[in-house]
């Protein structure tokens, strides 16, 4: 709102001399509209990096590497998790599927006495899990061999 602001006043010369009398003192409207840039370029470079890692993420997901490379892409997300995930993706492999209930309840039973969601952040972290339209979460199968043979010998 505030850039078309800038713009308006920056383009109309009625506009213009009403902001510049109302605002006396401060910075020209040049200066504004730099501002206004440069928010306006900043926002937009942070939505451009967080859309690169999601595309990444999501390339990884559609088509999964193969052999040698899938256990070290594997290695390198289970890195991301503490050992607490790393338990919650062990037991997720043994029961097949959870809800964030059943992560929740899990994690009670050994001792984790905080109430947080568990599995959304592995999901999000990570491309070991995928969620259906029920909110059940299943082991991607393109990493659940590779899993079963890291997180077997822990």
């Amino acid at each position: 709102m505030a850039v078309l602001i800038l713009l308006v006043g920056a383009t109309s010369k009625q506009w213009g001399k009403l902001i510049a009398s109302k605002w006396e003192g401060i910075p020209g409207r040049y200066v504004w509209i730099a501002i206004g840039l440069f928010l306006l370029w900043g926002i937009m470079r942070a939505i451009y990096e967080r859309d690169a890692a999601l595309v990444k993420r999501l390339a990884a997901f559609e088509s999964p590497p193969v052999g040698a490379e899938r256990k070290v892409v594997a290695e390198n997300q289970l890195k991301r998790l503490d050992d607490l995930q790393k338990m919650l993706v062990k037991q997720l492999l043994i029961e097949g599927s959870m809800t964030e209930g059943h992560a929740v309840a899990y994690m009670h039973s050994i001792g984790c006495s905080e109430v947080r969601e568990f599995l959304a952040p592995i999901d999000g972290t990570t491309n070991f899990l995928s969620r259906n339209f029920v909110g059940r979460y299943e082991i991607n199968p393109a990493f659940r061999d590779v899993l079963q043979e890291l997180l077997g010998n822990s």
